[in-house]
Parts: structure tokens; C-alpha cells; sequence
């Protein structure tokens, strides 16, 4: 009996463990169940989704010595980044438009004809991405920087083709689909433009001529380590600006004029200049590269061989050193007479010395390089580190080893009678942060260096940078004639871009990814993407360029 009682009663745990076991498991069940159906729930949402990307027109062209930075370049980038959220490859369109007044009508055509019916689900599970055709004088860099805003009566001027009653209307067009659109429930992020009088869900920021110029600035500074230089020994300097409107009158070389003369020519330049010269873009560049290197001009570690900046020079002296350059002839004549020094004995002029050039893009660039070429100039980047030669760069391109920098040597400058002993710009004697400036130097040393002494200058190659990734400028880059060029992160902000559309269809809050940033756009605070530029030079062109397929190997020349 009792052995009975014992069998019931183990029989009885037995049947509550089984009883709690499914229970148990069916709450770990359940929790993975809600993750799954979360999953499944996402891939329904954009399974259901479209994405329409309106986008400015590629001027056809057989040349490569265009920008690699267009939208014919960023359009498959951005439609895969879409496809590997889930976005089915027929819900994803491209439509181009040739100008600003064709794309308004192209947008104001897809809303009336897809979002019009009042069905807010079919909204719900559309993107509009618009990259605003802009018209502009300023396509050396590509396609994706922000030009400046220039508002009249309510309209930003710079994004469309100028103050015509065209562009008025078109304005207005896009602001008024683009609402209406927002109204169906669709979303809407902007690409590189803003348009005035309107507040997208996403805007993404690719560039801006700021951008562009302190990246130059900080890659000279760094190249050239001229936070080791001394007032005793600068480092020579030219900025290549080009503008899309200046007076060469107005910007003569003012070289070997007495301090006296050169202010009182700069004052009246700047005076007459800015009546006639007016250009936001080559202003704001300007701005990026004078937020670097203005602190070494006044300290006098930097000066310029043609005088046009010194250490009195301010942002607002951009006039000084912005030229037209929309010939490479007007490029090459514009370093000439920088570069030009005149012999005070035989009066004939010979080529100063020049450390680096800020040539803003790679068109400026390779007139640049073929101008130091004629004036023979000698070497490359290359040279300035000793540890690089071009053997050890194409090596590092074909990836068969790593590429080693050291500290950038001394030049020989060709100093006149007059300077002091150069000092080693590694000399922890010496203070570069704050060193006692006498009056010559604080013309930026141009005294020191006096272009109408006899001196037999260094015609060492120096570092030229520039913007855009010219396909024809490779080989630049690879022989070292070019020591940078940039452009954005395509891939990066691409896949960025595809994955905050996700959190707009999916109805989460897109500014709490940590690519975004809340900013003001048109005095809106809006959810912005800031796309990360990239210097590329020799030590990371198979990284940046080759390996993501941006240019071959052929390309580079190899």
C-alpha cells in the first residue's frame, strides 16, 4: 500500500513539473515570439514601402576631369543602402530633372498622382528624398555642397537659376507639393538644399564650402607641421581662391611695397572691393581656411611670397586672394605673378620659394601642378618626409606594406643677410605657440624674406591640395605632385540616410540616432545627417577609393 501511495505521489510531481514546464517555456517562448513578430512586423512596414529620389540631371560628359562627387555617383550608392534595409529594388525610384523649375513640376506631378487620394497608410510608407536642382558657378567642387543661402523677398536665390519670376514660381511649386505631401503622410528629406518656407523630416548635409576649406587647411598644417614652425622660420603660403566674380585690378601684388604702402593699398582694395566683388561661396571657403591657418599668419610661423595675406589680414580679406578661375590659363597666370619675385640688381624676376598651396579643388589643382612644372619646380610630396618615396607609395596602394611618416624636414628657404639663424623647428627651446614677433615679422615675415634681396630660392615641390577626386588627378596623387584631394563619405552617409528612413516608416523618432543631430534649418530645428569628409592622399587611396570601387586600379595609373 504504501509503495502505492509513493508511486501516486511521484507520479503527482511528476505532472505539476510538466504542468509548470510548458508555462514556463511559453513565457521565454512569448518573449522571443515578440521579438520576432517586432522583426517581421519592420520587414512588413517596408516590404510595403517606396522611396521616390528626385535628383538633379548629370551634364552628359565624356571628360575625366570632372568631379567624382555626382549624383550619377551617389544614386546606386543610396539605392543599395535602401535595398539592404528591406525596401523591395521596384520601390525604389529615381527621377532626374534637367533645372529647379522642371524638378518642382516633376515633384508637384508625383504627389497629385500618388498622394492625393487621402489614403494616409499609402503615405505613411513613402519617402520623397529631393536633392534640389541648383544651378551654380561653383561646380569645380561637385555636385553635393550647400551653397550659401542668399534669401531676397523670401526666396533663397541660390537654390535655383537666379531672381527670375521662373525661379519665384518654381519656389513656390515645390514648397507647396512638399506640404501637401507631409500632409498625406508621406516623408520628406532634403539633400544638400534647403528650400525656404519649408521643414523636411530628414535634411542631410553632404558639404559646405567651409567644410571644404578647413580640411585643406588642417591637412597643410598637418603635412607641414607648421605648429613646429618658428617666426624665424615660417612656412610660405598661398591660398588659390577662385571666385566667381573679382576686379584683378583691385588685388595687385602688393610684394616689396613699403609696410606703409602695402596698408594703405590694402585698405583702398578692400574699400573698392567690396562694392564690386560679391561671392558667398569663395567668402565662406575663405572662412574655413581662415579659421586655420589665421592664427599661424598673425604669429608669423606663415606668411605669403605674394603679400596678400599677413599678419593684419582678417576673414574678411578673402578679395585678397580670390581670383576668376574659370580657364586653367587663368589659373596658371594667377600663381605666376603670386610666385613672381624681382631681383633688385638685374631686375629680371625669378620663382619664390613655396611651401604649400590651398588650390580649393582639383581643378584649381592641376593647373596649379602644371604651372610649378613650367616654372621647374623640383620633386614631390613625396620628398617632404623622407620615409615616403614613390616605390613605397605604390606599395602601399597594391597593399604589400604599411606607409610610416615622420617629421617633416627643414627646407632651405634661401634666407637673405638679414635673417637670423634658422632655428630647427623641433628645437624644444623654442615656443611656436607665442614667440616674440619684431617688427618685420609682424608683417608675417615678410621682411625677413625680402623678394628684392639676390637670393637663389628652393625650388622644392610643395604641397599642393585640393577637392573633388578628379578621375584624371589619380596618377597626381599617386606620384605625389598632389599631396590631398577630398570628397564625402558616399557610403557612409548612404547607408546613414537608408537607416533613418526605417525609424520614419516605422513611425520612430529619427533624431534619437546617433548620425543625427538637431540643427537649424531656415530657423527650424530639424533632424540633420552631417556627411563625413574624406581626405584621400597616397597612404589611403586603396583604402578610400579602390577597395569601395569609387576608381580602378587602372585609374590610378597602375
Amino acid at each position: 500500500m504504501n509503495r502505492v501511495v509513493s508511486c501516486l505521489a511521484t507520479f503527482a510531481v511528476l505532472l505539476g513539473l510538466s504542468a509548470c514546464g510548458p508555462s514556463s517555456q511559453g513565457d521565454d517562448g512569448q518573449g522571443r515570439s515578440d521579438v520576432s513578430t517586432n522583426v517581421s512586423s519592420r520587414k512588413a512596414e517596408l516590404s510595403r514601402s517606396q522611396v521616390v529620389f528626385f535628383v538633379p540631371a548629370d551634364g552628359i560628359t565624356i571628360s575625366q576631369h570632372t568631379p567624382l562627387n555626382k549624383w550619377a555617383e551617389f544614386t546606386p550608392i543610396l539605392s543599395d543602402g535602401l535595398r539592404k534595409t528591406g525596401i523591395p529594388a521596384k520601390s525604389i525610384t529615381t527621377k532626374t530633372s534637367g533645372d529647379f523649375a522642371q524638378q518642382s513640376r516633376d515633384v508637384q506631378d508625383f504627389v497629385d498622382s500618388h498622394l492625393s487620394n487621402g489614403n494616409k497608410e499609402h503615405g505613411r510608407h513613402t519617402t520623397i528624398i529631393l536633392a534640389p536642382a541648383v544651378s551654380s558657378d561653383d561646380n569645380q567642387y561637385g555636385d553635393y555642397v550647400t551653397r550659401p543661402q542668399h534669401i531676397e523677398d523670401g526666396v533663397d536665390h541660390n537654390v535655383g537659376t537666379g531672381p527670375t519670376s521662373e525661379d519665384s514660381e518654381a519656389h513656390q511649386r515645390f514648397v507647396s507639393a512638399l506640404k501637401s505631401a507631409r500632409k498625406a503622410g508621406a516623408h520628406v528629406v532634403l539633400i544638400s538644399q534647403s528650400i525656404s518656407g519649408f521643414v523636411p523630416d530628414l535634411y542631410v548635409q553632404m558639404s559646405t564650402p567651409r567644410a571644404i576649406g578647413e580640411l585643406q587647411a588642417r591637412q597643410l598644417v598637418e603635412k607641414l607641421a607648421i605648429d613646429k614652425a618658428t617666426a624665424n622660420h615660417p612656412k610660405a603660403i598661398e591660398v588659390m581662391l577662385p571666385s566667381k566674380e573679382t576686379s584683378d585690378s583691385l588685388l595687385g601684388s602688393i610684394a616689396g611695397k613699403t609696410d606703409s604702402a602695402q596698408q594703405k593699398e590694402r585698405q583702398d582694395n578692400k574699400e573698392e572691393a567690396s562694392v564690386t566683388v560679391s561671392d558667398d561661396f569663395a567668402q565662406e571657403a575663405f572662412a574655413g581656411v581662415w579659421s586655420v591657418l589665421g592664427q599661424y599668419f598673425k604669429d608669423g610661423r606663415v606668411f605669403s611670397p605674394s603679400s596678400r595675406l599677413d599678419a593684419q589680414s582678417t576673414q574678411d580679406d578673402w578679395r585678397n586672394v580670390a581670383f576668376p578661375a574659370q580657364k586653367s590659363s587663368q589659373v596658371s597666370d594667377e600663381l605666376e605673378k603670386r610666385l613672381s619675385v624681382s631681383d633688385k640688381d638685374d631686375k629680371t624676376s625669378q620663382p619664390a620659394h613655396i611651401d604649400g598651396i590651398v588650390a580649393m579643388n582639383d581643378f584649381v589643382s592641376d593647373a596649379v601642378i602644371d604651372k610649378l612644372t613650367d616654372l621647374k619646380y623640383q620633386g614631390s610630396s613625396a620628398d617632404i618626409n623622407p620615409d615616403i618615396s614613390i616605390s613605397g607609395i605604390l606599395g602601399t596602394i597594391t597593399g604589400q606594406h604599411n606607409l610610416y611618416r615622420q617629421t617633416v624636414p627643414k627646407p632651405n628657404m634661401g634666407l637673405t643677410s638679414k635673417t637670423q639663424t634658422p632655428q630647427n623647428p623641433n628645437d624644444s627651446t623654442t615656443n611656436p605657440t607665442s614667440p616674440e614677433l619684431d617688427d618685420n615679422q609682424k608683417t608675417g615675415g615678410l621682411a625677413t624674406h625680402d623678394p628684392s634681396q639676390s637670393v637663389q630660392p628652393d625650388m622644392s615641390w610643395p604641397i599642393v591640395t585640393g577637392f573633388g577626386v578628379y578621375t584624371d588627378m589619380i596618377p597626381r596623387i599617386v606620384d605625389g605632385k598632389q599631396w590631398m584631394t577630398g570628397m564625402e563619405d558616399l557610403h557612409g552617409v548612404a547607408d546613414t540616410i537608408a537607416n533613418a528612413n526605417v525609424s520614419l516608416v516605422t513611425g520612430t523618432n529619427v533624431s534619437t540616432m546617433p548620425e543625427v543631430s538637431n540643427k537649424e534649418v531656415n530657423g527650424v530645428k530639424t533632424p540633420v545627417i552631417t556627411a563625413k569628409l574624406i581626405a584621400v592622399s597616397a597612404g589611403n587611396l586603396k583604402k578610400e577609393m579602390i577597395d569601395p570601387g569609387y576608381v580602378s586600379m587602372a585609374d590610378a595609373g597602375l
